[in-house]
């Protein structure tokens, strides 16, 4: 529609204000048409103006975020030909999309070349970088930027330990995640409830259950409320670890929290309770899920078919198969 009024506007010889302009490039991003976008700043030139450096971002980051690094790279190389500097943002921009499609060399790349333009890696830098390496398994790495940081005189905040931390416990690295906490506190800097999170379901995934309720008990002490994230999380470790009770008693006190479960929360306890062999309990809970909106998956009838196939119940089963098939408001059962 913006296009339009901007074709309407030039064929009736009014000329578009750089407002409009801009408008639209922001339009064109927003609505994932990025080679649309990347022509506006010719359009902006040829209409009088002068293309700032706000406009040249939104073109790069409509341009990173549907992958095309290549014209993302040109774009930036030829912002000087129309005089405009490459700020922070802007390289920050091209160094989160090449982390995205973990093409960390050129990333890394793109940081040297930020500052030989005399633009100052920032916090923000850093912590697109960690992710990138920890995202890739590279903890060592991302551990290594921390050091550089420093060197930097660059105080790291919360955004940083917890991308750190959160690479950490992924790649099973539990206890140096611990550490990087307890460096916070030193530091005074107030884990959050992503910090928690992080480190407790590193430890659920390496059924270090007891030392996940102690961060959990810890956290509810500072006053941190536990999101969905958090409580599904330990709900999933304590089903693993076979306290299926004590998944349902935390399941109920996040219900008491008011805090809602999504479709992943519902699944783990359903599946924990088939695998129990506690059946009933498994579709007292779906029917729960049901009344409460939220539309089970083809992961929720697999558990249950699952579940009731292992206790023999084959007929029910199939009968649930073929309600799948046959009902619109039931999912498509996969392969």
């Amino acid at each position: 529609m913006s296009y339009n009024i901007y074709r309407k506007m030039t064929c009736v010889g009014v000329s578009p204000s750089f407002l409009s302009l801009s408008s639209l490039a922001e339009c064109f991003v927003h609505f994932n048409m990025p080679e649309l976008a990347l022509a506006m700043p010719g359009i902006i030139l040829k209409c009088g103006y002068s293309v700032n450096v706000y406009v040249a971002n939104v073109v790069l980051k409509g341009l990173c975020y549907k992958g095309k690094l290549v014209k993302a790279v040109k774009f930036l190389d030829e912002m000087g030909r129309n005089s405009v500097s490459p700020d922070v943002v802007s390289f920050n921009t091209l160094i989160k999309g090449l982390c995205r499609v973990r093409n960390l060399d050129e990333a890394i790349n793109m940081r040297s070349k930020m500052e030989h333009a005399n633009c100052v890696p920032n916090v923000v830098t850093y912590t697109i970088l960690m992710d990138g390496f920890c995202v890739k398994g590279q903890t060592d790495e991302a551990m290594g930027l921390l050091e550089e940081m420093r060197m930097k005189q660059l105080e790291p905040d919360v955004y940083i330990y917890n991308t750190l931390i959160n690479g950490l416990c992924t790649n099973d690295d539990v206890d140096r995640g611990k550490e990087l906490l307890n460096e916070m506190l030193e530091k005074e800097i107030s884990p959050n409830e992503v910090t928690y999170t992080c480190l407790m379901n590193g430890l659920c995934k390496m059924g270090r259950m007891k030392e996940a309720k102690v961060f959990f008990n810890t956290m509810l002490e500072r006053g941190i409320r536990p999101d969905v994230i958090t409580f599904t999380g330990l709900i999933s470790g304590l089903c693993k670890d076979g306290k299926i009770a004590k998944a349902v008693e935390l399941f109920n006190f996040m219900l008491e929290k008011g805090e809602e479960p999504n479709n992943r929360t519902y699944n783990i306890l359903i599946n924990g309770l088939c695998k129990e062999g506690l059946l009933s309990d498994a579709f007292k809970i779906l029917e729960m899920m049901v009344e409460k909106g939220k539309k089970p998956d083809v992961i929720t009838y697999n558990v249950i078919m699952r579940g009731l196939c292992d206790v023999g119940n084959i007929n029910y089963a199939l009968k649930l198969f073929d309600s799948m098939l046959s009902n619109k408001n039931y999912v498509d059962p996969d392969a």
